[in-house]
């Protein structure tokens, strides 16, 4: 997020989707990631799709002599860039990240 994220602008976000929109979000929350060394990749289409990307980004760790590192404290991420009720889904952009270790 950027650096004018801070905890109450937030606050005020979510006070705003549920006043204004109407929407729950209880379950939103804002923390800080540290992840270390990750492989990222933006995958253009529909999410259904990304098995492909991913694909791309193991045959790509091979290359390099990483591995993938998804434990419980090393997660895989997805960062949805797109509106879905506003973009055609041909033209959905995501990012795919993977903890990555070296071999």
């Amino acid at each position: 997020m950027p650096e004018y994220f801070i905890p109450q602008v937030f606050e005020r976000a979510q006070n705003e989707g549920l006043n204004k929109k109407k929407i729950n979000t209880s379950n939103v929350y804002l923390t800080t990631i540290t992840e270390g060394l990750t492989v990222q990749l933006l995958h253009i289409g529909l999410y259904d799709n990304d098995v492909q990307s991913m694909s791309k980004m193991h045959d790509y760790n091979n290359q390099e002599g990483s591995h993938l590192d998804i434990n419980d404290i090393r997660h895989h991420h997805e960062i949805y860039l797109s509106v879905t009720r506003k973009t055609d889904s041909d033209k959905l952009k995501t990012i795919l990240r993977h903890p990555i270790e070296k071999k």
